[in-house]
C-alpha cells in the first residue's frame, strides 16, 4: 500500500533522507500528471506542461537519482 500525501514539500523533505525513489510522468494532453514514490509514501499531482512546479519536482527526482517508470505490466505476464 502506498500512502498518498498532498504536500510535495513534506514528501521532498522525507525523500532527501531516502536512498531510493521512482517517478512517472503521464501525458494528459495539455497537462501532465506526475507520480513520485519514496518508500511507502507517494505524491500525485497534475500540472500544465510548462508549470515551474512540475519542473522543480522533475529536477529533484533526477538529482536524487530516482528511477523513471515508463510503463507498467502485470508481473505474471512480464516474461510471457
Amino acid at each position: 500500500m502506498v500512502h498518498i500525501l498532498d504536500d510535495w514539500e513534506a514528501l521532498r523533505e522525507y525523500a532527501s533522507y531516502c536512498r531510493y525513489g521512482c517517478y512517472q510522468l503521464k501525458d494528459l494532453g495539455e497537462e501532465e500528471e506526475i507520480r513520485v514514490m519514496v518508500g511507502r509514501f507517494g505524491y500525485i499531482s497534475t500540472f500544465k506542461k510548462n508549470d515551474p512546479k512540475l519542473k522543480e519536482i522533475l529536477d529533484f527526482c533526477v538529482r536524487q537519482g530516482f528511477l523513471q517508470i515508463v510503463k507498467e505490466t502485470r508481473e505474471d505476464i512480464f516474461f510471457a
